[in-house]
């Protein structure tokens, strides 16, 4: 979405300043209140990404984002879903498996599962891990000086 998340400016442009960002947004969409901000200022090759304003809708407290250009101050696009682009679906299924606080919940347990699981097979297997870990001088050799016979 280049139109959206991509500005045009040079690298010496200075930005607004985030109190009258915030005010643009808050004027422009009254039915909303901030709930946090994406701050980018890169330029590069008279490029860079958008701001991101990410807003709560009073009646029902659904969050919503919109992009904004930090240098001019125009808002370019309407308030969407977090899940609204593929990038953003993919990070709501990486973080939370499309299941919002049910999903990270899950994934915590699992996530502890799998410590438990590493933390039993060291234990279990401290024998071999020991004996993976110690260097063998004569063994060493061996292995080292194999000589190939044709």
């Amino acid at each position: 979405m280049p139109q959206k998340m991509q500005v045009t400016a040079l690298p010496q442009t200075p930005r607004l300043s985030l109190d009258s960002l915030i005010n643009k947004v808050k004027n422009t969409f009254v039915n909303y209140e901030i709930g946090t901000w994406e701050i980018f200022d890169n330029i590069k090759n008279n490029q860079g990404r958008t701001d991101t304003a990410y807003i709560i809708r009073h009646t029902d407290n659904v969050w919503k984002k919109v992009y904004l250009n930090q240098y001019t101050g125009e808002i370019l696009s309407e308030p969407v879903d977090l899940d609204h682009d593929l990038t953003d679906w993919l990070l709501d299924l990486h973080y939370q498996l499309l299941l919002a606080t049910k999903g990270a919940f899950f994934g915590f347990v699992i996530a502890l599962l799998f410590l438990f699981l590493a933390i039993s097979g060291i234990i279990l297997y401290r024998h071999f891990w020991l004996k993976f870990f110690t260097l063998r001088f004569k063994k060493a050799k061996q292995i080292f000086s194999v000589i190939y016979i044709k």
